[in-house]
């Protein structure tokens, strides 16, 4: 399985991968963590830590 996430990931990557699968599914939380290859309950956990609003 390839990892979206690898450990060592610049903070500033990391948020914008997430940013971008966000926009990419119109805001739908499921499908960007679908996108990314992570859990949800992860997704929201990054979003969370990332301080992310769209």
């Amino acid at each position: 399985m390839r990892r979206i996430f690898p450990e060592g990931c610049p903070e500033n990557s990391g948020k914008k991968l997430i940013i971008r699968s966000l926009k990419a599914t119109a805001g739908n939380r499921s499908k960007a963590a679908k996108m990314l290859e992570i859990s949800h309950p992860s997704l929201l956990s990054k979003i969370k830590a990332y301080d992310i609003n769209l």
